[in-house]
């Protein structure tokens, strides 16, 4: 390790002018993954963006990514290291559990999923994403001395704009990538050393806080960091750290400090659409970039439109009643509702602001906007079927074409995502086997030998798995690291492969028993038969250990068999068939249990499908009757409404009638007073006694004994 490298001036310009040039190849990609970016999170842009990223309009593109991110990448891979060849190598088995064992730990140990989903989530916004494997040993003094108490390799997701590499067409073309990270004055010492660090400028503010008036100068201050580039040069096969702000040296330059096979720290990148002259990403946002727009201008004009759909007009201004017509359900009388009824009734005296255009424009908008829906799934490959939505009238075949037709074109995508857990698991792998101390290992995997008959032979075997682990070589011919699907799993296949291992293991040993039984010299040849077809199960692995032990006793047995004087070949025939019976009888108890466990589980997912059939139908039953209540207690108010209504209406036209009634009995009573000459009043008083009635005060009541309606007419005071 060499600090502060003095002499580096030109190479610390090489290495800024190729990364200069990186920047001029790939500014148009990294400005239209800003721009994707901020419409992702339906951020309101400047200029030609403003529109497209305006946060009130329907963001298909998020919705879209939302499927998208669990079809391609659903749960933590358990990683799976086997041999490479499937023949008897008790070493390379050993060795191969341990790095298993040591590397399942690893990623349930970190947050595996949240680095993956990142670089899946670049992927689908940019077309690009990238994570790194890091080593951090933890080193303590004891004694006087330096010792490595812990080691761990994690997994670190990689921003976009914080990668870069050399100019070149295809990935096997990349000879020096950069990682850009930020360090504080305090992490700069501890890196580079005092003298180094004292030389950075320390620029970078995180975002807003260059203008936060809450912050002091002094508080900003401690917030500042230096940007730094960690250069991996293949060709040199060393790193070099070096900073755009100290031109004149060298920050830190290491040799080879993982000695990993492919040198860099990363798998291939995640990567989208390329074509073979370059590595600049093609966005699938691009694709769909103009259908994009074409949706956000349909949406702005639904919302214009609905704002427009409103209940508006004008009336008669000598028609006051016609506004209380707004203001809710209730009779309004009018003063010469004769006059308004010739004129053509209430239609003549209001006219409404005609709405049917509008409705009949976002008929059509939304038509197109249902096109324009259609046109970006089948450009981005995400069918209706895979978002869980479905046309009810379409037929099962017709769901299933879609959906097959959905998982061809996902299925390359799906490859890549798994293509880059198992490079990432398999870089983990490497560097556990180079770097992780022995004794490290035993306490991660609690496996330390190879079963042997002698501690003699346990420490050999024991030193033979940790040498195949270092041998790059040897490993890499011996032992291959796959990971599990990262997709949804099924357990229905899980349970099935296991239900097929169990039967063909049953099944080999009603085949073999016999023959065991015929020829006992033949049981070694028969164990390794066995051994091969577990060999070919995934499932099988857990029992192949047992099986080869069975082997070895086997052979054991016959060699001893023979230099024992021969037996009764009937004792022996009988005791021959007393194992096969046991034998037997011990396969059908397993193959029984695991038939049995296979019902249960199946019965439990009856049992519960049932179950919430029946929630649904209670939840729906329970709706059915509140709508029932609701509707009956709206028709009991509304006939409560309308008898109200009528007796009022009864009592109204019963007073006019009596007030009518007494008018006229008055004027009977002045025109008969009139006429019996006693006073002699002229006809001109009689029409003035007439044309005055005295004033009645007319009172409904309620026979209590009847129960019916009548009124009481009364001279009514001075003050009624």
């Amino acid at each position: 390790m060499v600090k502060g490298q003095t002499d580096g001036r030109e190479l610390v310009r090489k290495l800024l002018a190729q990364g200069k040039l990186y920047d001029k190849e790939f500014e148009t990609w990294t400005t239209e993954a800003k721009r994707i970016a901020r419409r992702y999170r339906s951020e309101t842009g400047s200029g030609e963006d403003s529109q497209v990223d305006n946060a009130a309009y329907f963001n298909l593109f998020w919705a879209s990514l939302q499927t998208a991110i669990p079809s391609l990448y659903a749960r933590t891979p358990i990683p799976q290291v086997d041999r490479r060849y499937k023949d008897k190598d008790p070493v390379a088995r050993v060795a191969a559990e341990v790095l298993e064992r040591a590397l399942r730990y690893e990623v349930g140990a970190q947050d595996f999923d949240t680095q993956i989903q990142a670089a899946v989530l670049d992927r689908l916004l940019f077309g690009r994403g990238v994570c790194r494997v890091r080593y951090e040993p933890t080193f303590e003094t004891i004694n006087g001395v330096e010792t490595k108490t812990r080691e761990r390799v994690c997994l670190e997701y990689v921003q976009s704009q914080d990668f870069k590499h050399n100019t070149a067409r295809t990935w096997g073309e990349v000879t020096q990538i950069r990682f850009r990270s930020y360090l504080s004055k305090a992490e700069a010492v501890e890196a580079f050393g005092k003298d180094i660090a004292g030389k950075l400028k320390y620029l970078y503010l995180p975002k807003g806080l260059d203008d936060d008036k809450t912050f002091s100068s002094q508080e900003s201050t401690d917030f500042k960091k230096a940007e730094v580039w960690e250069v991996w040069d293949k060709p040199s096969r060393s790193v070099i750290t070096i900073s755009a702000e100290c031109k004149d040296c060298v920050l830190k330059m290491q040799p080879d400090p993982l000695e990993l096979e492919g040198f860099f720290p990363i798998a291939p990148p995640l990567y989208g659409t390329l074509t073979n002259d370059s590595l600049i990403p093609v966005p699938d946002a691009r694709q769909c970039k103009r259908l994009y727009n074409l949706l956000d201008d349909i949406e702005a004009k639904i919302g214009a439109l609905t704002e427009d759909l409103r209940v508006a007009g004008i009336y008669d201004a000598s028609m006051e009643e016609v506004a209380k017509l707004q203001k809710g359900d209730k009779l309004i009388p009018v003063r010469n509702y004769a006059a308004l009824k010739a004129a053509g009734g209430l239609a003549a005296a209001i006219e409404f602001w005609p709405v049917e255009h509008v409705t009949a424009a976002l008929s059509v908008l939304y038509s197109q906007k249902e096109q324009t829906k259609g046109d970006i799934y089948e450009v981005t490959g995400w069918a209706d079927i895979m978002r869980g939505a479905s046309d009810p009238n379409e037929t099962a075949a017709a769901q299933q074409l879609k959906g097959r037709f959905a998982s061809i074109r996902l299925t390359r995508s799906q490859n890549d995502v798994q293509r880059f857990v198992r490079d990432c698991c398999a870089l983990m792998g490497e560097i556990i086997a180079e770097q992780f101390e022995p004794a490290t290992l035993v306490a991660m995997t609690g496996l330390e030998f190879v079963p042997g008959a002698s501690p003699e032979e346990k420490k050999a075997n024991y030193l033979q798995v940790v040498e195949t682990l270092r041998n790059e070589p040897n490993r890499r011919f011996r032992i291959a690291i796959e990971t599990d699907s990262t997709l949804a799993l099924n357990e229905a296949v899980d349970q099935q492969a296991r239900s097929e291992f169990m039967q063909s293991l049953v099944g080999g040993l009603q085949t073999l028993g016999p023959l065991m039984e015929q020829m006992p010299t033949a049981v070694p040849l028969l164990g390794e038969a066995l051994a091969f077809t577990a060999r070919s199960y995934k499932a099988g692995r857990a029992f192949e250990g047992a099986i080869e032990e069975f082997i070895e006793t086997s052979k054991a047995a016959v060699v001893q068999k023979q230099k024992q004087p021969q037996q009764d070949p009937k004792a022996l025939e009988a005791q021959a068939k007393l194992q096969l019976e046991q034998m037997k009888a011990q396969a059908a108890m397993d193959l029984e249990q695991a038939k049995a466990a296979n019902e249960m589980q199946i019965a439990q997912a009856k049992q519960a499908t049932e179950q919430q059939k029946a929630e649904l139908k209670a939840l729906q039953e329970l709706e059915q009757t509140r709508n029932s209540i609701l509707l009956e207690q709206a028709r009991l108010d509304a006939e409560i409404r309308i008898q109200k209504a009528q007796a009022e209406a009864d009592i109204s036209i019963q007073a006019m009638k009596a007030q009518l009634d007494a008018a006229i009995a008055q004027q009977k009573e002045v025109i008969n007073s009139g006429g019996q000459g006693g006073r002699g009043t002229s006809r001109q008083e009689l029409v003035i006694k007439t044309a005055q009635p005295r004033r009645k005060r007319v009172t409904p009541t309620i026979d209590e004994e009847t129960g019916k309606k009548h009124f009481v007419v009364e001279d009514a005071d001075e003050d009624d």
